[in-house]
Formats: structure tokens, sequence, C-alpha cells
């Protein structure tokens, strides 16, 4: 019982307006930086597209975890993969 307790809450938090603003606000902080990233500052470029792309993941991985599945290494494996299909 406690399990689905659990799943409850965790899908409430993920619907939360607070918690998806959060989300936003740091998606939206990431692509900022990316775009006020001098064209000729390729590390701090790829920096800001690998924070953009981890928290893609992490809300990939949230809602996942809240649907009841868990996260295995073939996540990140998958992860990794799809990484280095984008480039």
């Amino acid at each position: 019982m406690k399990d689905i307790d659990d799943l409850q809450r965790a899908q409430e938090i993920i619907n939360d307006p607070v918690f998806e603003q959060i989300m936003k606000s740091i998606d939206e902080q990431y692509v900022n930086e990316l775009r006020n990233t001098d064209l000729n500052d390729k590390d701090q470029m790829q920096l800001m597209l690998q924070a953009i792309y981890v928290v893609s993941q992490i809300r990939v991985h949230l809602n996942q975890i809240a649907q009841g599945q868990k996260l295995g290494h073939d996540n990140f494996k998958q992860m990794k993969n799809g990484r280095r299909n984008k480039r």
C-alpha cells in the first residue's frame, strides 16, 4: 500500500504547478545562457547543451519513476546512446 501512496505522491509533485514552474525556469536559464554564449566559446556552448539535455532527461526519469518504472542500467545506456546519435 505504501508503494501506491508513494507513486501517487510522486505524480502529484510532478504535476504540481510550482514544480513545473521550477523546471521551466531551469530550462529557460540554460537556454538563455546558451543564447548569450559567444559563438567562439565552444566549451561553454557544449556545457550549456549538456545542461539542457540533462534537465530534459531528469524530467523523463522523474516521470518514469512516478509511473512506477525503475531506472536501471538500460536507462543510462539508452541516454548515452541517444546523446551520441544527436551529434
